[in-house]
């Protein structure tokens, strides 16, 4: 025999009121533990900050988007068709875009220009140019006449080349000057030599003053038949960055010397510096 207890309207309406109220309790001591207190909350999760949400995802994607964008590689590009070994006098602009960058070259510094994909299935030009001590000059009706069947073997000419991809790397140098300055004998203003691990050669490094870089050039014996000798040529690796980015850090090139110059390498460095930063007009678009 079941006994039911009767409970007016009133008193069911206030029973679920306060257990409403309880939950709510609960729930507002949960949710200020959890996320902090409700202002807090209401920042991100309230219904009326739904469109804050929309905003954040939309400046992400766009993020993304400009830097997909600004990750994409500019291709190699060049004015003219390539040449090989072709000295010139001609003082006519070369334009060209290489490893990111815009140059404009006179024709009377380039040898070689070219486009090669030896590295991977990108195609890359790959610029050879020489400049006469004591100015970096170009080639002239005189200096060719004097001088092409030598070309870069003469000792006042300086190679400059694009930067190839088995040159060595950066660490691989800084790892050379360090064991240059670590020398007893080390002396600011210096030039220490270096044996080359590989045994292929030696390392030449002029050691800079306080605010000056260090500059290591690598050297080896060629033999030259149309100097019916052995020479030593000397290379060192440059890096100008005019307006670079975090797409182009930097633009790269060798440049090639007869190891008599070695003793004034500081101001021919400089030179070929500002040389090249006149050729560069600025970042590929």
């Amino acid at each position: 025999m079941s006994t039911s207890i009767p409970y007016t309207a009133q008193q069911l309406s206030a029973t679920a009121s306060a257990v409403a109220a309880s939950d709510a309790a609960v729930s507002g001591d949960l949710r200020r533990r959890l996320v902090g207190p409700a202002e807090a909350c209401d920042t991100w999760f309230g219904p009326l900050s739904r469109w804050r949400w929309v905003r954040a995802v939309v400046v992400i994607l766009a993020g993304l988007t400009i830097g997909s964008v600004a990750m994409a590689e500019v291709p190699d590009w060049l004015s003219v068709r390539p040449f090989v070994n072709r000295p010139s006098a001609s003082i006519d602009l070369v334009k060209l875009n290489i490893q990111g960058y815009r140059l404009e070259i006179p024709r009377n510094y380039l040898v070689t220009a070219l486009r090669t994909n030896y590295v991977d299935d990108r195609n890359y030009v790959v610029i050879v140019m020489i400049a006469a001590l004591p100015d970096l000059s170009g080639a002239t009706p005189a200096t060719l006449r004097d001088r092409t069947s030598i070309l870069w073997a003469h000792p006042e000419l300086i190679e400059i080349a694009s930067r190839d991809y088995y040159a060595g790397t950066a660490e691989h140098y800084a790892q050379i000057t360090a064991r240059a300055r670590s020398s007893v004998a080390a002396v600011d203003g210096d030039l220490m030599e270096v044996p080359d691990p590989a045994g292929s050669g030696r390392y030449l490094v002029n050691l800079g003053h306080p605010g000056e870089k260090d500059i290591l050039a690598s050297c080896r014996d060629l033999t030259s038949i149309v100097l019916d000798g052995t020479i030593t040529r000397c290379r060192v690796r440059v890096e100008i960055a005019p307006g670079a980015t975090f797409r182009y850090p930097g633009l790269g090139f060798l440049y090639d010397f007869d190891i008599s110059k070695m003793s004034g390498i500081r101001t021919i460095d400089a030179k070929i510096r500002r040389l090249l930063n006149n050729f560069v007009k600025g970042v590929a678009e």
